[in-house]
């Protein structure tokens, strides 16, 4: 990776505190939730209620830009390209799960960063994307949640609990996605909801300076050989990268 592409990735991917886009729109409590231009929704279910992080990867002529106005302005900090889901801010919830709906600029996004408390991780070793189009709502599914030192009844982390544990009050948590399907509940019934396109994206620097982690296997998508490689279970081969080399 060029070292000037690493400095404007680090400049983009700021900590969660400045995450949140200003255009972002979390809608919260079943407020009515009307289509506006430009705008792309993300509907999402959680088992727990858990901060998390989108980021939005730039295009060839956003990277050009940025760099066009850093060579011009060592100062110059781009807009931020994530967005946050506040955990606490659920538009539904029904027993232990929670569901968010978010408005956010269209683009392809990759499931970032979870925080639980001061427990958070980046899926730098393995992580998924998926498109986010304008004037639909792209159904993401469930992102699963577990603490890593006990055992768990979550089918896509009854593997992966009990292996790391940073000390014996600070569990790390293990996350799962489980994508949406034709006959999961749609809370939105009456817009256009499309089913998020899943793909695996490779290694990538732990810009948020959270513990490094990686997102559980999806069958048919997601998966690590032996030595941790990143597999793109849909082609067979080595998963994308989302960063310029």
């Amino acid at each position: 990776m060029k070292i000037a592409a690493l400095f404007i990735s680090l400049l983009l991917f700021a900590g969660a505190a400045e995450a949140r886009q200003p255009d972002m729109i979390q809608f919260e409590d079943g407020e009515p939730v009307a289509m506006q231009d430009g705008y792309a929704y993300l509907l999402i279910r959680e088992n727990v209620a858990v901060n998390f992080v989108f980021v939005r990867a730039l295009g060839a002529d956003e990277w050009k830009a940025i760099a066009d106005e850093f060579k011009q302005d060592r100062d110059y900090r781009p807009p931020s390209n994530v967005v946050e889901i506040m955990g606490r801010d659920s538009y539904a919830k029904a027993g232990d799960e929670r569901t968010y709906v978010l408005a956010v600029k269209p683009g392809t996004y990759i499931l970032g960063e979870q925080s639980f408390g001061y427990n958070g991780a980046c899926l730098c070793m393995g992580s998924v994307k998926f498109e986010a189009k304008a004037g639909v709502v792209t159904d993401l599914g469930t992102l699963l949640f577990a603490n890593n030192d006990r055992p768990t009844t979550i089918p896509e982390l009854a593997n992966i609990v009990q292996q790391k544990v940073l000390s014996d009050d600070l569990p790390w948590i293990a996350m799962a996605l489980r994508p949406a399907t034709e006959t999961t509940p749609d809370p939105l019934k009456g817009l256009p909801r499309v089913l998020a396109d899943y793909h695996a994206v490779n290694k990538f620097p732990n810009y948020f300076g959270a513990f490094a982690d990686r997102l559980a296997p999806v069958p048919g998508i997601l998966g690590y050989d032996a030595e941790g490689n990143v597999l793109d279970l849909r082609t067979g081969g080595p998963a994308d990268s989302v960063v310029p080399h």
